[in-house]
C-alpha cells in the first residue's frame, strides 16, 4: 500500500436512537496503489460512529490512525459475491493463512451456487469451499491467488473502548476495486455469551451464542458479515457474525479472532475441527459466596465448579474453587471465554492456564484429552 494522504473531517449532527447520540462521520484519504495524475490513487473512507457528544472529538481523533489500519488489513480482505438461485448477496473474507484461505461466517456463503472473491486489485478469483464448522458456524474457502495474510491478535477489546470495523463496498457490482467502509463503533460488552449480556442492552435481536463474542454499536449492515474488527493496532480482534436492531444503534456482534483463526487452522489442516477435553464444569469467577468479601473486590475469570477424577485438569492439579483467568497470557474474563479461548485448540494440545488459588497465582500447564464425558459449561453466575 502507498502512504495516506491528506484528511477532512465533516461532523454532524443527526438523530439516533439513543437520547442525545449524533453520529460522527469522518472521511478519510487512503492510497490505493493506483495512478492518477500525480501518481498516486486515493479512495474516500467513510467512519461512522453513533456515539456521545462527548465522544466525537476522540473518534475524529483516530482517523488517521484508522486510515493506517486500512492500509494495514486492506491487501488481505476481499468482497464475496455469492450467487444463489434468489440472487446475488455480498460479504467479506479475511485472509487468514497464506495460500488463498480465506474465513468468513457461513451464513454468508451457505446455498450458494458459486462464490466469486473481488481482490484488492479488483481481480474476479472463484472460491471454493474447503470445510465448515457448525459448531462455530464459520467457513472457509480458497482462492488461486496467494494474498497476504491478516494479523490476528487473541486478546479481545474491552467493553468501553472504540473498535474499528474494515468493511468494503462495490457500486453496482461493477468491475472495480471494492472501497473501503471504516466504522468506529463503541464496544458494549466483550468476553461475555450473548444469553449473558445484562438486560437493557441492544442485544434483543440477535441470535444466542455460547460463545464470548463482542457487541459494538455500530451501523454495519448484512452486507458486511465476515468484516474485520481491528483494534488501535491495526490486528484483527473480530469477525462479525450478525447484526440486529435498526439505524445506527444497530448492534454489531463479532467472533473474537481467537476462535476464527484456531478454527480456520483446524479446517485447512484436518478438515474438521475437533476440541480438546478439559475435564471441568465451570460459572463465572465470582466469589463463591456469590458476593464481594469485605475489602476484596470480586473475581473475573472461569471459577472451577466441579473436576472430572483423572481428567487432563484432575491430571494438572486444578481444584474446585481455583479461577482460570488466562490461558496462553490471553485474559479469560467468564465461563464463555474460558470455553471459546479452548474451542479450536484439538486435543493432544498443552496449554498454560493462570490459576487464582485462593489468591495465589499459579501457572498450571494442561494436556487437553480426548472429547467425552464432559459435562455442558454453565456461563451464569454462581
Amino acid at each position: 500500500m502507498g502512504s495516506i494522504g491528506p484528511s477532512r473531517w465533516l461532523v454532524s449532527g443527526a438523530a439516533a436512537c439513543l437520547a442525545v447520540a449524533v453520529a460522527a462521520v469522518v472521511m478519510v484519504m487512503v492510497s490505493t496503489g493506483g495512478d492518477d495524475s500525480n501518481g498516486v490513487s486515493t479512495v474516500p473512507i467513510r467512519i461512522s460512529a453513533p456515539t456521545t457528544e462527548a465522544n466525537i472529538q476522540r473518534v475524529a481523533a483516530t482517523s488517521k490512525s484508522a486510515a493506517a489500519m486500512v492500509s494495514s488489513i486492506r491487501p488481505s480482505t476481499v468482497l464475496l459475491r455469492v450467487l444463489r438461485r434468489v440472487g446475488v448477496s455480498t460479504s467479506i473474507g479475511v485472509v487468514a493463512e497464506s495460500g488463498g484461505i480465506l474465513v468468513t461466517p457461513w451464513t454468508a456463503v451457505s446455498g450458494a451456487r458459486s462464490v466469486t472473491a473481488v481482490e484488492p486489485n479488483g481481480t474476479h478469483s472463484a472460491a471454493t469451499l474447503v470445510g465448515v464448522d457448525h459448531g462455530s458456524g464459520l467457513a472457509v474457502l480458497q482462492i488461486s491467488d496467494d494474498l497476504p495474510a491478516a494479523k490476528f491478535d487473541v486478546v479481545d477489546p474491552i467493553a468501553g473502548s472504540t473498535a474499528f470495523a474494515v468493511s468494503l463496498a462495490l457500486p453496482d457490482h461493477s468491475r472495480v476495486r471494492p472501497s473501503p467502509e471504516v466504522y468506529a463503533g463503541n464496544v458494549l460488552s466483550a468476553g461475555q455469551s450473548i444469553s449473558s449480556v445484562s438486560a437493557g442492552q441492544a442485544s434483543s435481536g440477535a441470535t444466542g451464542s455460547s460463545f464470548a463474542v463482542t457487541e459494538v454499536q455500530a451501523p454495519l449492515s448484512n452486507n458486511d458479515v465476515g468484516c474485520p474488527l481491528l483494534d488501535s493496532r491495526g490486528n484483527v480482534v473480530g469477525m462479525l457474525d450478525q447484526t440486529s436492531g435498526t439505524g445506527t444503534s444497530r448492534l454489531s456482534i463479532f467472533l473474537p479472532a481467537a476462535l476464527v483463526e484456531g478454527v480456520a487452522r483446524q479446517l485447512v489442516s484436518a478438515g474438521t475441527v475437533q476440541s480438546g477435553w478439559l475435564g471441568t464444569t465451570v460459572s463465572n469467577g465470582e466469589p463463591a459466596n456469590g458476593g464481594a468479601v469485605a475489602g476484596q473486590s470480586a473475581t473475573t475469570g472461569a471459577r472451577l465448579v466441579s473436576v472430572v477424577g483423572n481428567s487432563p485438569a484432575d491430571q494438572a492439579g486444578l481444584r474446585p474453587g481455583d479461577v482460570i483467568t488466562a490461558v496462553g497470557g490471553a485474559p479469560v474474563r467468564s465461563a464463555a471465554e474460558l470455553e471459546t479461548q479452548l474451542y479450536a485448540d484439538p486435543p493432544g494440545t498443552t496449554v498454560d492456564l493462570t490459576v487464582n488459588r485462593n489468591g495465589v497465582t499459579l501457572t498450571v500447564p494442561v494436556d487437553l484429552g480426548q472429547p467425552g464425558g464432559a459435562a455442558p459449561v454453565d456461563t451464569s453466575s454462581p
